[in-house]
């Protein structure tokens, strides 16, 4: 399956790392509101940039669907829950599906990611680049 997005949209402006043994678990937006439970948990994290995130997933999802991650790292560190929203799903042969989210923009107004959020991406990144490079 091709992969479902325009490619001017596959900007890749910030560095990313991968965080050994991390998982997401996710949330599509319905008509009103967020859905109660995760629809998937325990998604291998592929990679992760202050921007987004890819993942591995067993559903397919369709781009601009709205989405909220919870990123849990392997130190049992407090998960981090970011809305987003899906770029672009790709299967993987006979593995799921690789799904790409962008992180809403970070800041105080309604529907944007707080700004805390980013810098706890910002000491993941300090501590997982390093080891991704040796």
């Amino acid at each position: 399956m091709e992969r479902k997005a325009v490619p001017e949209l596959d900007r890749r402006i910030c560095e990313r790392f991968q965080i050994p043994g991390a998982t997401v678990s996710y949330k599509k937006k319905g008509l009103l509101r967020m859905g109660r439970t995760f629809a998937e948990t325990s998604c291998p994290l592929v990679e992760i940039s202050y921007n987004g995130v890819r993942f591995l997933n067993r559903k397919e999802l369709e781009p601009d669907q709205e989405i909220l991650v919870e990123i849990l790292s392997p130190a049992n560190e407090t998960a981090l829950t970011l809305k987003g929203k899906v770029i672009w799903s790709e299967a993987v042969e006979g593995n799921g599906y690789h799904t790409g989210i962008q992180f809403y923009p970070y800041g105080r107004k309604k529907g944007e990611n707080e700004p805390r959020k980013l810098s706890h991406i910002k000491r993941w990144a300090e501590k997982y680049v390093n080891i991704a490079e040796t």
